[in-house]
């Protein structure tokens, strides 16, 4: 072999005797890697130093092996910057699936911080109320996203923020992505 990744058994040549009926058949020729051309050079003489050489060029491809399907859901949380206290206000949490597997079923969990409280949230899992709420989506498609609207008010003046982690059973590609947090001022 003269470029590329492959090898016969490891190597990157190998050598081969003509067996009597006139036929040399070579050792398997095993694709490595790296994706790309490959470049196999075979030569051949009777060992005669009056003979001349004889050689042939034969090309092939190796192909990169395929993935298995992942998924890899991430989250957004949307709340305006500021509110007033005592006013609510909607944050939107978007749960997406960027990954090649779809997902059964994935479970997202909202969280308030700061003075904020659940006022509302349509379709939750359970009660609207408090400094959480849950829900329960899927299934999701390569690509698809699903949308929740948690109305919140701030409860205290300062700093607050609302949180969204989603997940679900199998793994995630990119797990990092599975929080997101928006800011808001209360003030």
């Amino acid at each position: 072999m003269t470029s590329g990744s492959a090898s016969f058994a490891g190597s990157p040549t190998a050598t081969v005797q003509t067996g009597a009926d006139g036929v040399a058949t070579a050792p398997a020729l095993t694709a490595g890697t790296t994706p790309g051309p490959v470049t196999i050079t075979a030569t051949s003489a009777s060992g005669a130093s009056t003979e001349a050489l004889v050689g042939t060029t034969f090309t092939a491809t190796v192909t990169a092996a395929p993935q298995a399907p992942t998924t890899d859901l991430t989250a957004t949380v949307s709340a305006p910057p500021t509110a007033r206290p005592g006013a609510s206000f909607v944050a939107t949490v978007t749960v997406t699936n960027k990954g090649t597997a779809a997902v059964a079923k994935a479970s997202t969990a909202v969280t308030l911080d700061g003075g904020l409280l659940v006022v509302a949230a349509p379709g939750s899992a359970g009660p609207a109320a408090g400094r959480s709420v849950a829900f329960v989506d899927g299934p999701l498609a390569v690509g698809a996203s699903v949308t929740h609207r948690v109305t919140v008010v701030g409860a205290e003046v300062g700093a607050a923020a609302v949180r969204a982690t989603t997940g679900s059973a199998g793994p995630d590609a990119t797990p990092a992505d599975n929080t997101a947090t928006a800011a808001v001022r209360i003030g």
